[in-house]
């Protein structure tokens, strides 16, 4: 990810449109690719990003591939999913705050997910933010009265 954000700057920076659209594209893949950890809505926003610059550069084989990832991404059933998640949480991000809820430590949660412990900490700073909660007995208290515990 860290190079393909490098080649995405160097695309924009030096007016590279058909590079940009294809660092787009593979951005969106990996997110797609990494499973758990990715992000359908980041990787429908990068495929749109690819879209827009494919169809303005009327390079219509590569825009009709991405309108076909495009198309069967909004049509995942998995998908659905993570709209009814309550507080806009990513699936990633509740399966951290079950794990909280059972009262395991940052490092038993790290182990669990196969994360780090700062990668832990991040997401638990986001499930704060995101839940308005303070602490972790908070963040345990909204898990069960949202049926996540």
């Amino acid at each position: 990810m860290m190079h393909l954000t490098a080649a995405q700057a160097t695309a924009q920076r030096e007016g590279l449109q058909p590079e940009l659209a294809r660092t787009f594209l593979a951005r969106a893949n990996l997110e797609l690719a990494r499973g758990g950890q990715g992000s359908p809505r980041r990787a429908e926003d990068l495929l749109s990003q690819a879209l827009a610059l494919f169809e303005e550069l009327g390079m219509s084989h590569s825009a009709q591939y991405t309108l076909n990832r495009l198309s069967a991404l909004s049509s995942c059933p998995g998908r659905r999913a993570h709209a009814a998640l309550p507080a806009h949480l990513t699936e990633r991000e509740v399966a951290v705050l079950k794990l909280v809820a059972q009262g395991k430590s940052n490092r038993q949660i790290a182990h669990a997910l196969g994360l780090s412990e700062k990668t832990v900490t991040n997401y638990l700073t986001h499930i704060f933010n995101k839940t308005t909660c303070e602490n972790r007995a908070a963040a345990t208290a909204f898990a069960i009265r949202h049926s996540l515990a």
